[in-house]
């Protein structure tokens, strides 16, 4: 399973938190209500990137083919890269918005979107 990837740095001036590294081909911003669930599916080619900008997000990871399973609370500035064949779920324990980075495109005649 991915870990927690936290690119920032912090001192008596301020902080830097880095967003973007590498090839992402979308970006979108998401926001969602406090007990709200999103995800329950897994990608073959995409992988993702969340960061999260407010709120407090429990991630629920299982690699579909070697079953490792993790769970994981993020809470601002926290991010976290899911790489494919990794189901993942989003609970939202409080209201929270997150930029959501993605290695591929969205295509709504192909959607790299698998459900269990």
């Amino acid at each position: 399973m991915k870990n927690r990837v936290n690119p920032s740095v912090e001192d008596d001036r301020g902080s830097l938190f880095e967003f973007v590294v590498g090839s992402w081909r979308q970006v979108n911003i998401l926001t969602s209500k406090a007990g709200s669930t999103r995800g329950q599916h897994y990608h073959k080619d995409t992988r993702e990137k969340f960061v999260v900008l407010s709120g407090e997000i429990l991630f629920t990871l299982s690699h579909v083919v070697t079953k490792d399973q993790s769970q994981i609370t993020l809470t601002r500035y926290e991010s976290l890269i899911i790489e494919p064949y990794t189901w993942h779920q989003l609970e939202f324990l409080t209201d929270s918005t997150l930029l959501s980075f993605y290695s591929c495109e969205f295509e709504p005649d192909k959607p790299d979107i698998f459900r269990l």
